[in-house]
């Protein structure tokens, strides 16, 4: 098994965490994490399974991968920390609320 962390862009909250991580779980990926204040993912991948089966799944949904990172396992605790580190914060839960965490996400913003 490889671990794999990805970049995703275009979460915005727990609901698209969960969207990416069924993705990722249909693609054939173990022990997902998936962090949408980070804008990451890290996963195990089997040796025989392609990696750009994983890019072909998240560009059909409306989140874009980015940069796929292979890590060993001494670097395998950054998802596993908890941060609270946010670029923007975001009080309300209307339509306008919602449009400022797409924004922020689209421009590399941590939201809150």
């Amino acid at each position: 098994m490889r671990t794999i962390q990805l970049s995703i862009k275009g979460m915005t909250c727990t609901n698209c965490e969960e969207h990416v991580r069924h993705t990722l779980q249909k693609s054939g990926a173990e022990n997902i994490q998936v962090d949408y204040q980070k804008g990451k993912a890290e996963f195990q991948f089997p040796e025989g399974l392609k990696e750009g089966t994983i890019r072909e799944s998240l560009q059909q949904t409306p989140y874009q991968p980015g940069e796929m990172i292979h890590i060993t396992t001494a670097d395998n605790n950054e998802l596993s920390a908890t941060a609270y580190d946010y670029d923007f914060l975001i009080i309300g839960s209307g339509g306008a609320a919602f449009s400022a965490a797409i924004q922020a996400s689209d421009n590399g913003l941590r939201t809150f």
